[in-house]
């Protein structure tokens, strides 16, 4: 869902809130427990980002002033990555605490078609999204106003599940939960702008520079740097303020200004799911309400996951081969 979710909204924060919302009551109906049902939420919203269109990504290339077309590239790879080892995570936590799956048959081919060619209208979307901002037929902002027109057409008239009287509740639920990130993120702000005010992100980069002596050690170091400060620093300020400061490092130890963005993106994601002030975990424990303890106790193996993941990416720059295929 989140690898979908990646397609349409690009947003970690939405998905971790349309998760939690939506996906939460469900799996805990089927027997997950409540903390491991608000973990994977939380750390399943680390994959949106990264798969174009991720505002993130258009975030760094703006303040890289690299290419985002070369951004959407690399993030394929990662993106997938990330999703095939969270669903292989969940199948063998699943497994072993007994998790009832959903389905209780193998689809056949005929009843996979028959799904698929229902839900073609809804599967569609991103790739409306995509083909609309690639060609420049949208901008982002024309984009969200897009998709709610679209969705409520579909939703009214093709799958006729969409009714007047359901307008009124979609609105409050939607003024609920975004109310609560809005929240989150001024808080996440005001942080932010206290570590401008003490000139800490200037410092590390400083640190960084002196300390680096090869592009591997380098782009470890950002890994770190990234998650530590991803735990405090809102997505947004964390990639407007260090661009132009590692890029001069990285350029000087041959590190390609794409994969950097990559590792910043996807680590400083990766912060936002974990304490004591990630703002995807505290939008979850928002709205399910589950203690952190709980959260980071049950969560704990899917973190460790991405970290690994992550820090493979980093070392290994596998994305680079899309990217440079299609230059």
């Amino acid at each position: 869902m989140s690898c979908l979710m990646g397609g349409m909204s690009g947003s970690s924060c939405a998905d971790a809130a349309f998760d939690a919302r939506m996906l939460v009551p469900e799996m805990t109906k089927r027997g997950f427990s409540l903390g491991y049902s608000s973990a994977l939420s939380a750390t399943a919203s680390c994959i949106t980002p990264i798969i174009p269109p991720g505002i993130s990504m258009v975030i760094y290339a703006t303040a890289a002033s690299c290419s985002v077309g070369d951004m959407f590239l690399g993030g394929y790879v990662p993106g997938i990555l990330l999703t095939v080892v969270l669903l292989v995570m969940n199948w063998f936590i699943s497994k072993k605490r007994g998790y009832e799956p959903t389905r209780t048959h193998k689809l056949s081919a005929r009843e996979i078609l028959r799904i698929t060619g229902k839900s073609m209208w809804a599967l569609l979307l991103p790739i409306f999204i995509v083909i609309g901002l690639r060609m420049g037929f949208f901008t982002a902002t024309e984009c969200a106003a897009v998709i709610v027109v679209y969705s409520a057409l579909v939703g009214a008239l093709v799958y006729k599940r969409l009714r007047l009287h359901h307008v009124k509740k979609i609105l409050v639920e939607s003024l609920q939960s975004t109310a609560s990130v809005l929240m989150i993120l001024s808080a996440a702000s005001l942080f932010s702008r206290y570590m401008l005010w003490e000139n800490i992100p200037q410092r590390a980069a400083e640190a960084l520079s002196a300390v680096a002596t090869n592009g591997t050690v380098f782009i470890l170091i950002v890994v770190g740097m990234m998650f530590i400060m991803g735990m405090f620093l809102d997505t947004a300020a964390a990639l407007v303020i260090l661009p132009p400061l590692l890029i001069p490092v990285a350029e000087s130890l041959g590190v390609d200004v794409i994969h950097l963005g990559i590792v910043m993106v996807l680590m400083d994601t990766l912060g936002g799911v974990t304490p004591p002030f990630g703002v995807m975990m505290f939008t979850v424990m928002g709205i399910t309400k589950v203690k952190m303890s709980t959260y980071f106790k049950e969560g704990w193996p899917l973190i460790l996951a991405i970290i690994v993941v992550c820090v493979f990416i980093a070392v290994c720059p596998i994305e680079m081969v899309v990217v440079n295929f299609f230059s």
